[in-house]
């Protein structure tokens, strides 16, 4: 249900029905801090000049390694601070 409620959120961000530039400045800020932004203004960019940009496929790419590190580093902390208070049960004998 998180899955689902989550992309309907995101959806208005993303620019996937229509471009970026009629959002609200604040709102645009947000939606350009969304990998997916980039995908669908590329896509939207291929369809208007039938030329793809790979800037926008770059940035997207980025933004995933950016947040995929900062859950990495974000679950190895909270990892380390459950094994240091012994909330960590064991499985076995």
């Amino acid at each position: 249900m998180l899955a689902w409620g989550l992309g309907l959120l995101i959806q208005p961000f993303g620019a996937v029905f229509y471009p970026v530039s009629i959002l609200p400045g604040p709102f645009q800020i947000v939606a350009y801090a969304l990998p997916c932004t980039y995908v669908f203004e590329g896509m939207r960019q291929v369809i208007s000049t039938q030329t793809m940009s790979s800037s926008y496929l770059v940035i997207a790419f980025g933004l995933n390694a950016v947040y995929f590190n900062a859950a990495w580093l974000f679950f190895k902390f909270m990892y380390r601070r459950a094994q240091e208070q012994g909330r960590l049960t064991k499985l076995g004998e």
